[in-house]
């Protein structure tokens, strides 16, 4: 029997039960120990890599690093003219078998387009970059239904939650600047540029549940896809600043650019340091963001489901939080760089604390 809406967080805990029954038109990978996006590629899927010269005789389908082949030399053609197109389809039958508030398995999908140009090929300038992410999200998941406040299921809450949907939800232009400077604009996933070793993402490649994915207590100020500008200083493998201002509100699947800035402004910065202790590699984030968008405690999220919905909640101006993400590598196996140990992660958010606009006032995950 479903439980009503009063009831959806009564339950401590839900299991969830998961297959994934569709094929990626890319072929999903496990990533290198240590791998990780460079700035300028970071919002192509995170499984997917430069793919190498044609050659005469065409890899079986289990050997192509993408799953359609190489178009009989297209693909090739048009990465020389700074054109890559990749394509993922993802399908989940996924479940609640215990707790929760409906014990019931549904069934849906997420496609995925993502195109990107580079501006040196093209014959346009060197360092210039334009990256386009496409999604379309179908059928039903169990974020609604398992109870929990995180989503057990991230991928499939974008564009639209519950709702057959497409959007836009990158549309990025980038022009790196003496060699240690990145200017950005244009619409921004949120999602797609957040880079870890071994989570973050999309809620696809890796980790599921959103608690994992991201930063829970930015859920509050920071969207999935809106617009917004900034720069990112770095060195390569080295140490990367990264500050952007953006429009505080969602707009996933629309325009709006008549809209901009309508309810205030949301600044982002983050300090990323890459760690090698003992020559195992790691990562240090440390972040921040406020906005001057006006909230309540019971506001909708991207990142979580919020209880309360449609009662009433006093509004009060601005929002901040502050992070700290970390992850490292403790084994390597030296005779095979795929084999590694991960045990540890740690997370930890402070945010909100001078009024009452998010329903958590802090966070830790290790």
């Amino acid at each position: 029997m479903k439980k009503s809406a009063a009831d959806k967080f009564s339950d401590s805990s839900a299991v969830v039960l998961m297959l994934i029954i569709g094929a990626t038109l890319n072929p999903a990978g496990l990533r290198a120990y240590g791998g990780e996006e460079s700035i300028s590629t970071a919002s192509t899927p995170a499984n997917e890599s430069t793919s190498a010269p044609g050659s005469a005789i065409d890899p079986t389908i289990f050997e192509r690093p993408k799953l359609t082949g190489n178009w009989w030399g297209a693909r090739d053609t048009l990465e020389a003219h700074g054109v890559t197109l990749d394509v993922s389809l993802a399908q989940f039958y996924q479940g609640v078998t215990d707790g929760g508030i409906d014990r019931d398995f549904e069934y849906g999908g997420k496609l995925g387009i993502y195109v990107n140009l580079d501006g040196g090929k093209a014959g346009l300038w060197q360092g210039f970059s334009i990256t386009t992410h496409v999604e379309t999200r179908y059928g039903e998941d169990v974020n609604d239904i398992d109870g929990m406040f995180s989503l057990a299921n991230f991928n499939m809450a974008f564009p639209k939650k519950e709702q057959v949907a497409t959007g836009v939800t990158a549309l990025k232009l980038t022009q790196r600047l003496f060699d240690h400077l990145l200017l950005i604009t244009g619409k921004i996933n949120t999602l797609d540029d957040f880079r870890l070793n071994y989570t973050g993402g999309n809620g696809l490649d890796r980790f599921m549940n959103s608690a994992v994915v991201a930063n829970v207590i930015n859920g509050r100020t920071i969207p999935y896809s809106t617009y917004g500008a900034g720069f990112v200083v770095f060195a390569e493998q080295g140490p990367e600043f990264t500050f952007l201002v953006r429009d505080p509100d969602h707009h996933p699947t629309t325009i709006d650019l008549d809209k901009l800035f309508a309810h205030g402004v949301l600044l982002t910065g983050s300090l990323r340091l890459p760690v090698a202790p003992f020559g195992l590699p790691g990562t240090q984030v440390f972040g921040g963001n406020w906005s001057s968008r006006h909230y309540t405690s019971l506001d909708p999220s991207d990142w979580e489901n919020v209880p309360g919905q449609g009662l009433p909640a006093p509004e009060e101006a601005g929002s901040w939080a502050i992070w700290y993400n970390a992850d490292q590598t403790i084994w390597i196996n030296s005779a095979n760089k795929n084999q590694w140990l991960w045990p540890f992660r740690w997370e930890s958010e402070l945010g909100s604390l001078e009024c009452n606009r998010w329903p958590r006032r802090w966070w830790s995950c290790a």
